[in-house]
Formats: structure tokens, C-alpha cells, sequence
């Protein structure tokens, strides 16, 4: 009931699921008939009502005595072009007869009065209720909104004993969800004629109606039916399936930033979809914030929040016996703050990225350290947090308790070169620096 929304994070009903116990239907039905599009009303209704019955409106052949081969012919004349279970039971519905068509009239009888029963509760309308049915391509994307957890696919090992997209015929094949197992069984639709080759069996789908049996002693079988036909590219759509992110690309074309990522989503251990995709949400965020770091979008902000933080940090680890400023909390990590940031500047979409301006991204070190601004800039020229000469670079880690700073090269070609020379490095505050290259200290001064 919390997947479903019909229940929030203290155990209270929704808004949703009062309108859910309110419905005369089980839960997943009833999301199907909550507030549903006018153009798909009808047929929801229709199709909730064939649910509840949960019986095969057309008698088996053995049932046809004589008439089998009229039958036949009646039902390719109804069915013609549907090659779906949910589309055949629901065209058996609307416009099937009994004797015509070979059906069950008990069923037949029933499943119409609680269609009409579910349309005065759902409020359908006299021209809604005389509207053709909606097509399955319709009704599986509204299925796959409201009840995301009955989109099946096809397991691998199944698909690989199909011959020519053909299950073979006669046995059940696994289907997943992620969480459970079905078998279905392969649907031969009464609409081919004679000799007619049936299309390739669905790989995936929306299965609507499922019940479990004893398995020998030894646990329980589930089994699916009433089978909405969809492709991998619907459940994409849908958003369902787990995302894989992989590697991310970031940077400017035409003056834009972008942060995009080879996407791989997969249901049940069947991969849906590979293709590079524009990030978007928290993913975007944590992308973009990596990418502002590295300087690959939005220069040059990832320098200068650094440049912030750095500062920020020393003078909220400064001994208060020396300072003038309040401020005592540390910043915190980097990319934790952009991320942070990036939130409160309303960022969800890569087209976000466009209002954004590098200024916008740094901290009030004014106000986080409750420091005046003509005690804060020298202290900014005086604890850089990267000295550089002469093409080398060297990150200065700045300890004020110790008053120590501890100098280390940034790259292969700054660890190369010769020691810096201490009568070139910044004033420090006369604090006693050291360099640090891989294992080997030294004072550089005292």
C-alpha cells in the first residue's frame, strides 16, 4: 500500500487511498479507475469487470459440439487484427454473442451487469460508455502508471529457447518483475485464419491477473494471464526498471553545459535500454557538482568554491585567543556543499545548468564566518589554498593551531622539479612551512 501511495510514512491513508476504499475492487483495480482519462473510462471499466470475473469468456473448442468450425469463423471475423488476451476478452465483452461466438453466458451476463455497476461509480458517461474501444497501446501506458509493479518481461533463459520470437508451444514461460516470478503461457490468438503465421510473442507486457498454486509440497507456483502486450521501450518510457549509470560526460557546447551519462536500465536482469541520457534530479546533481570540481562545466566556479572553502576552514580552525571573527563551524566537504547548492538554486534539468551563474555557486564567507570583509581579504592573499611558480603547483594544507602549512606537489611534472625555494613563498603569517613529497619531508621554513 506505500508503493501505491495509498498509505504516507505514519501508516495514515492517502488521499488516494480513501478514494481506493471507497471502490468496490481490489487495490491495483481500483488505481486503474481512479480519476481515469474520459477517452479510457469505459474500457477501464470494462476491463475491471472481466478482472473480477477472472474467467475466460469463450467456451473451450470441446464445448462447441458441432458448431466448432462456424464458431471459428465468427470469432476471426470479431477478432480480426487482435492478438492480445486483454483485446479479445474485451471485444467478447462489447460486441460478442452467445451462441455466435461461442461464450460462456453466465459470465457473459455477469461481466456486463458489473461493468455497468462500475461505470455509475466511476461516472462514465452515456457517449463515453457508446465510444470504440480503447486500444491496447492506450491502456497499457495508463497501466503502467498506475500499477508500474505488474510490468513483466520476458527472463533471459526463456528467451533464449524462442525460435524466431516464438515461445514454444504448449509450456509456460517465466516472466519477472524484480521481486516475483510468473509462468504464462503463450496466448494463440482465435483471430488467425488457417495456415496464417502468428506475429513474434510479446517480450514484455502489463500482467493483470496472476493467482498461485502448491507446488508439490514444497512452496507455491505463480502463474500470469490477462496480458497486456508492451515493448521495452513503453517500460523506459514508463521510468520502470532499475537505472545503471555509467560513465559521465560534462562540458560546454555552443556556450551550454551539459552533464550527460550512458544510462543502462534493466528489469528482472533484462536490460532495456543503453543510451547516452541528459541527467536530471539528484543524479544531475551529483554529476554536476563532480563536473564543476573538476572543472569541466561552469568555469571557473570549481576553482573558486575550493578557494572558499579553503579559506573557510582555516579561519574556522583559527585559536580564538587570535581572532576577530565568530564563526566556528567547518565548511563542509566540497562536493557535498555544490550538491547542497545546486538544490537550492532549483537545479532538476540539464537546461538548469543555463541560469546558473559561477557567482551564484559561492558561499557568504561574510556571513558564514561573521567576518568583515577588510580582515578577510588579506587573510585570502595569505593562505592560498595553491601556490604556483613557474608553472609548478602546490597545494598549501593550512593547520592554524600549529601554525604550520604543509605544502605538496599537484601533479607529476611539480613532484619532478626541485624543492620550492623559501624565500619565494608566500608570507604564511610567518607560520613555519614544510613540503611534503611522497615520503619525503622537509622544512622550508623554520
Amino acid at each position: 500500500l506505500r508503493r501505491a501511495r495509498a498509505l504516507d510514512d505514519q501508516g495514515r491513508l492517502t488521499a488516494l487511498g480513501q478514494e481506493l476504499a471507497t471502490m468496490p475492487v481490489s487495490g491495483a483495480e481500483g488505481r486503474l479507475l481512479i480519476d481515469p482519462p474520459a477517452a479510457l473510462a469505459a474500457t477501464l471499466c470494462d476491463l475491471v469487470a472481466i478482472l473480477q470475473r477472472g474467467q475466460d469468456l469463450l467456451l473451450p473448442d470441446h464445448l462447441l459440439r458441432g458448431r466448432k468450425e462456424d464458431v471459428r469463423e465468427a470469432r476471426r471475423d470479431l477478432f480480426e487484427g487482435l492478438h492480445d488476451e486483454v483485446s479479445l476478452q474485451l471485444a467478447a465483452l462489447r460486441h460478442g454473442e452467445v451462441r455466435r461466438h461461442g461464450l460462456r453466458p453466465a459470465a457473459l451476463r455477469e461481466v456486463r451487469q458489473i461493468a455497468r455497476s462500475l461505470r455509475e461509480t466511476v461516472g462514465v458517461s452515456a457517449e463515453q460508455a457508446r465510444a470504440p474501444l480503447s486500444s491496447a497501446e492506450e491502456l497499457v501506458r495508463h497501466a503502467l502508471r498506475r500499477i508500474p509493479e505488474s510490468a513483466f518481461v520476458v527472463r533471459s533463459r526463456a528467451l533464449k529457447r524462442r525460435v524466431d520470437g516464438r515461445a514454444v508451444r504448449g509450456k509456460p514461460e517465466p516472466w519477472g518483475n524484480g521481486e516475483i516470478e510468473l509462468l504464462v503461457w503463450p496466448f494463440a490468438s482465435p483471430a488467425l485464419k488457417e495456415g496464417e503465421k502468428a506475429p513474434a510473442d510479446p517480450v514484455a507486457g502489463v500482467i493483470l491477473d496472476t493467482f498461485w498454486l502448491g507446488d508439490d509440497g514444497t512452496g507455491v507456483r505463480g502463474s500470469g494471464k490477462m496480458l497486456l502486450p508492451c515493448s521495452y521501450a513503453d517500460l523506459v518510457d514508463a521510468d520502470i526498471g532499475e537505472r545503471k549509470v555509467g560513465e559521465v560526460r560534462a562540458g560546454n557546447h555552443r556556450g551550454a553545459p551539459y552533464v550527460r551519462a550512458r544510462v543502462e536500465r534493466a528489469l528482472a536482469g533484462v536490460a532495456l535500454s543503453a543510451n547516452e541520457e541528459a541527467l536530471r534530479g539528484p543524479e544531475l546533481v551529483d554529476a554536476a557538482a563532480k563536473a564543476i570540481l573538476e572543472g569541466r562545466i561552469l568555469k571557473p566556479a570549481g576553482e573558486q568554491v575550493l578557494n572558499d572553502l579553503h579559506i573557510w576552514e582555516v579561519l574556522a580552525d583559527w585559536p580564538n585567543i587570535d581572532r576577530t571573527w565568530i564563526g566556528e563551524d567547518p565548511p563542509p566537504a566540497p562536493h557535498d556543499y555544490l550538491m547542497e547548492r545546486l538544490r537550492l538554486l532549483g537545479v532538476e534539468r540539464e537546461q538548469d545548468l543555463m541560469l546558473v551563474e559561477p557567482e551564484d555557486l559561492r558561499p557568504d564567507l561574510e556571513a558564514e564566518l561573521q567576518i568583515h570583509r577588510f580582515d578577510l581579504d588579506p587573510l585570502r592573499e595569505e593562505f592560498p589554498r595553491v601556490w604556483e611558480h613557474l608553472g609548478f603547483r602546490y597545494h598549501c594544507q593550512v593547520s592554524p593551531v600549529a601554525r604550520r602549512v604543509t605544502m605538496t606537489p599537484m601533479d607529476k611534472k611539480t613532484a619532478r622539479a626541485a624543492d620550492p625555494k623559501a624565500n619565494l613563498l608566500p608570507r604564511f603569517r610567518g607560520f613555519r612551512v614544510r613540503y611534503k613529497n611522497a615520503s619525503r619531508v622537509i622544512d622550508l621554513r623554520g
